[in-house]
C-alpha cells in the first residue's frame, strides 16, 4: 500500500466558489473551452503550483512507483477534498485495480478522532479482518457496531470488503485509432489514446415538489499520471489539462459522473449549445515503446457539498438576482482588467531589479576576484618584505663588525709613539759608545746600528701595516650588495615589482651604503711610509755618527748624531698625528655606518611586520569571499525566480482577465438563459444533489450521531 497523504494538506475543491458560479457549473453552463476560469480550472493552476513544489522529489517519483503514486496523490489531494477538520470519522478508501480499471482488491483505512478522549468510541463498520494500524486499542463486535477501548486516543484501523464501490472507472487503450488490450500495448509505438470512463452507481432518493426522484451522489472524480517525456511526446487532453515538470508531463483530468443525469438536463441540449459537464477523461499522445507505471483517481462525494443554491438565490426574484450576478460580473472584468495592468507594472519593475541584481552579483563576483588577486600580491609583497628584513639584519651584522674592527685599530694607532731623544746620551750609551768605537774592527757598531735603526722602522710600519682597510670596506660592500640584489631578485620574480624598479631601488641603496663608506677615506687617513728609506737613513746616519765617534770623538760624535736622528724621526710625527686622525674618523665613520644599519634593520622589521598585518587582514577579507559571493549568486537565483514568477502571475492575470471576459459573455449570459428556460427545475434538483453529497458520509458504515467523510482512491497497475 502506497504512503497515505498528509491529510492537513488538502484543501477544499470548490468550497470558496460563488453560489451563482457553483450553478454555473452545476448546470454545465460554462463549457469544457473555458475551464481555466472555472473552479477546476483554478484546480489545474493550483495543481501546477503544487508540482512545481515538488522539484526535489520528482526524480525520486521516476524510479519508484510507490512514490510515484504519493507525489501524484498530494498533488490530487492537496488541491481536492475536504479538510475534515469537523469530523468524527475520515475513511480513505484505497482501490488496487488493473490496467483497464476493474477492481481487485480494495483496503479502506479509518481514523476514529476522540477529540473528547472518551474512554470508548462506538462505530459501525462492514469491514472484514480489521487491524489496529497504530495502536495497541482492541475491541469488541456487536454485528456492524465495534465498541474500541480508545482511553482517550485515536483510532487508525484498516480492513478489506468486496462490496461493489460507488464509482467505477474503465479504460480503454487504443493504438494508431484501434482499440488494444493494456498487455498487448506495451513496448508498442504509434499515437495512443487512453479513455477514462466513469460510473456513478451511488444514487439517492429525494423528494422534488412533493415527487420522489432518484438523484446521483454527485462524485467528482480526479485522475492523474506521469508521462516521461522521452516516450511521450505531443500531449493533448480532452477534460484536464498537461503540466509540464522537468522530463515528465504531469497530466490531469476531472469529471462529475452521474451530474448530467441529476439535473435532468438533456445532452444533446447541451451538446446543440457546446455545453458539456465531463463525464470522461482522455489523453491522447505519440509513444515510443509504450510504458505506463501506473494512473491514480481521487474520487470525492463531499466536493460540491457545500454549495447550497436556494440559501442565497431568492427564486421568487431570479431575475434581480441574475442581474446582480451581472453586475458583479462585470465589476469582476473590470477589475481583472485592473489586476492585469498592475501585474503587468509589477514585471516590468521585476525586469529592472532583477537586471540590477545581475549587475551586483557581476560586481561582487569582480570585487572577489580583485581580493583574491590582491591577497595574492600582497603574499608576494610579504615574502619580498622577509627577505629584505633578513638582508638588512645581515647589514646590520656587518656594520656592527666594521664598527668594532675600526674602534680596535683606532686604538692601536692611537698607542704609537716615538722614542724621545731630546735627553741625549745616558751616562751607560756613552760609556758603551766608547766601548764599541774602540773594539769595532770587525765592525759591530753597524750592525748595532742596523738593528737601531730596524726597531725604530718596525714599530712604525707594523702599526700601519696591521689596518687593511680595503678589505674592510670590500666586505661591507659585497655583504650589503648580496643583500639588497637577493631581495630585489625575488621581488622581481613574484611581480611585485618590475625588472626596471629593482634596478632603480638597487642603485639607490647601493649609493646610500657606498656614500656612507666615501665619507670614512681609511686610505687616505694613513700615512704613506717609506720603511726601507727610513731604515736606510736611520741606520747611515746612527753608523755615521758611530764612525765618527769611533774615530775620535765617539762619544761626542755619538751625542750629535742622536740630535741628529732625534730631527729625522720628529719628521714622522706629523704623519703618525695624521694617522690617528684618520683610524679617528675611521672609528667615528663605521659607528655612523651601524647606526644607519640598525636603523634600516629596524625599519625593515616594522615593515614586514606591517605587510603580515596587512597580510592577515586581507586573508580574513578573502575568507569572506565565498560567502559574500553565494549571498548575491542567491540573491540573484531568487530574483529571476520572482521574475520567472510574475511572469508567471502576468499570463495568470490576463488569463483571468480574459477567462472573466468570456464567462461574463458566456456564463453569465447562458446563466441567464438556463433560469429563464428551466429555471426552478435546475435549482431543485441541484439542491437534491447537494443534499445527496451532505448525506453521504461513509462506505464502510457510520455511527449514529456522528460525522464522517470519505475518499475514494483508484491505483492502476503498470503497463510494461
Amino acid at each position: 500500500m502506497w504512503k497515505e497523504i498528509d491529510e492537513a494538506k488538502k484543501m477544499t475543491m470548490i468550497k470558496s466558489v460563488s453560489c451563482a458560479t457553483a450553478a454555473v457549473l452545476a448546470t454545465g453552463m460554462i463549457g469544457v473551452a473555458y475551464i481555466d476560469t472555472m473552479p477546476n480550472g483554478r484546480i489545474f493552476k493550483e495543481a501546477e503550483e503544487s508540482i512545481s513544489n515538488t522539484e526535489v522529489i520528482m526524480q525520486e517519483a521516476e524510479a519508484s512507483p510507490d512514490k510515484q503514486a504519493d507525489l501524484l496523490q498530494n498533488i490530487i489531494s492537496t488541491q481536492v477534498g475536504s479538510t475534515g477538520a469537523d469530523v468524527d470519522k475520515e475513511e480513505s478508501v484505497y482501490v488496487v485495480a488493473d490496467a483497464s480499471g476493474e477492481t481487485k482488491e480494495v483496503i479502506v483505512s479509518d481514523w476514529l478522532k476522540n477529540t473528547d478522549g472518551a474512554r470508548t468510541i462506538t462505530d459501525t463498520s462492514d469491514l472484514k479482518d480489521i487491524v489496529n494500524v497504530k495502536g495497541d486499542e482492541t475491541y469488541t463486535a456487536k454485528g456492524d457496531e465495534l465498541i474500541w477501548d480508545a482511553d482517550g486516543s485515536d483510532i487508525y484501523y484498516q480492513g478489506t470488503t468486496d462490496k461493489q464501490l460507488p464509482v467505477d472507472m474503465k479504460i480503454t487503450y487504443y493504438l494508431d485509432g484501434k482499440e488494444i488490450s493494456a498487455e498487448d500495448l506495451a513496448g508498442k509505438s504509434g499515437n495512443v489514446k487512453i479513455r477514462f470512463d466513469y460510473t456513478n452507481n451511488a444514487t439517492y432518493d429525494a423528494e422534488i415538489k412533493g415527487e420522489e426522484t432518484e438523484v446521483y451522489v454527485p462524485f467528482t472524480t480526479m485522475t492523474a499520471m506521469m508521462l516521461p517525456t522521452d516516450r511521450f511526446s505531443n500531449v493533448t487532453v480532452t477534460n484536464g489539462k498537461v503540466m509540464s515538470e522537468g522530463n515528465n508531463n504531469i497530466v490531469m483530468g476531472l469529471a462529475f459522473p452521474g451530474l448530467t443525469d441529476s439535473l435532468d438536463l438533456d445532452r444533446q441540449q447541451l451538446k446543440d449549445k457546446e455545453i458539456e459537464i465531463p463525464e470522461y477523461f482522455e489523453v491522447e499522445a505519440d509513444v515510443n515503446d509504450f510504458k505506463l507505471d501506473m494512473t491514480l483517481t481521487v474520487a470525492l462525494s463531499d466536493a460540491l457539498s457545500d454549495i447550497h443554491l436556494t440559501d442565497s438565490i431568492d427564486l421568487s426574484s431570479a431575475r434581480d438576482s441574475v442581474d446582480t450576478l451581472k453586475d458583479a460580473s462585470d465589476q469582476l472584468s473590470d477589475g481583472s482588467k485592473a489586476l492585469a495592468d498592475g501585474v503587468k507594472t509589477l514585471s516590468e519593475k521585476t525586469g529592472e531589479f532583477a537586471d540590477g541584481a545581475d549587475k551586483l552579483y557581476n560586481g561582487i563576483s569582480d570585487y572577489t576576484d580583485g581580493a583574491a588577486a590582491l591577497a595574492a600580491g600582497i603574499d608576494t609583497v610579504k615574502s619580498g618584505t622577509s627577505d629584505l628584513s633578513s638582508g638588512a639584519s645581515r647589514l646590520k651584522d656587518g656594520a656592527n663588525s666594521l664598527s668594532a674592527g675600526a674602534t680596535e685599530l683606532n686604538t692601536k694607532v692611537q698607542a704609537i709613539s716615538l722614542p724621545d731623544m731630546s735627553g741625549g746620551l745616558s751616562a751607560e750609551q756613552k760609556a758603551a759608545i766608547a766601548s764599541a768605537a774602540a773594539a769595532d774592527p770587525d765592525g759591530k757598531i753597524a750592525g748595532g746600528a742596523a738593528q737601531v735603526a730596524a726597531g725604530i722602522t718596525s714599530q712604525i710600519s707594523g702599526s700601519i701595516s696591521s689596518v687593511d682597510t680595503d678589505s674592510i670596506k670590500s666586505q661591507i660592500s659585497s655583504d650589503v650588495s648580496d643583500a639588497i640584489s637577493d631581495a630585489l631578485a625575488e621581488a622581481v620574480e613574484a611581480g611585485t615589482i618590475d625588472q626596471d624598479e629593482a634596478a632603480t631601488l638597487g642603485s639607490a641603496i647601493s649609493n646610500s651604503v657606498s656614500s656612507a663608506l666615501s665619507d670614512v677615506d681609511i686610505s687616505s687617513s694613513l700615512p704613506s711610509v717609506d720603511t726601507d728609506g727610513m731604515k736606510s737613513q736611520i741606520e747611515g746616519a746612527v753608523k755615521n755618527a758611530m764612525t765618527q765617534a769611533a774615530q775620535g770623538a765617539a762619544v761626542s760624535g755619538a751625542e750629535g748624531v742622536m740630535s741628529q736622528v732625534g730631527s729625522s724621526l720628529g719628521s714622522f710625527a706629523p704623519m703618525i698625528a695624521q694617522l690617528k686622525e684618520g683610524t679617528a674618523a675611521l672609528e667615528n665613520g663605521a659607528s655612523q655606518v651601524a647606526e644607519g644599519a640598525s636603523a634600516l634593520s629596524d625599519g625593515a622589521n616594522k615593515l614586514d611586520s606591517g605587510v603580515s598585518e596587512l597580510q592577515s587582514g586581507a586573508q580574513t577579507l578573502v575568507g569572506n569571499n565565498d560567502a559574500l559571493k553565494d549571498g548575491a549568486g542567491q540573491l540573484k537565483d531568487g530574483t529571476d525566480k520572482l521574475s520567472d514568477g510574475v511572469d508567471t502571475l502576468l499570463t495568470g492575470a490576463n488569463d483571468l482577465s480574459d477567462g472573466l471576459v468570456r464567462f461574463d459573455k458566456e456564463g453569465v449570459e447562458k446563466l441567464t438563459d438556463a433560469f429563464e428556460e428551466e429555471g426552478e427545475k435546475v435549482v431543485d434538483r441541484l439542491d437534491a444533489t447537494m443534499d445527496a453529497a451532505k448525506n453521504y458520509h461513509s462506505f464502510t458504515g457510520l455511527a449514529d450521531g456522528k460525522e464522517g467523510n470519505v475518499k475514494f482512491i483508484i491505483r492502476t497497475e503498470a503497463v510494461k
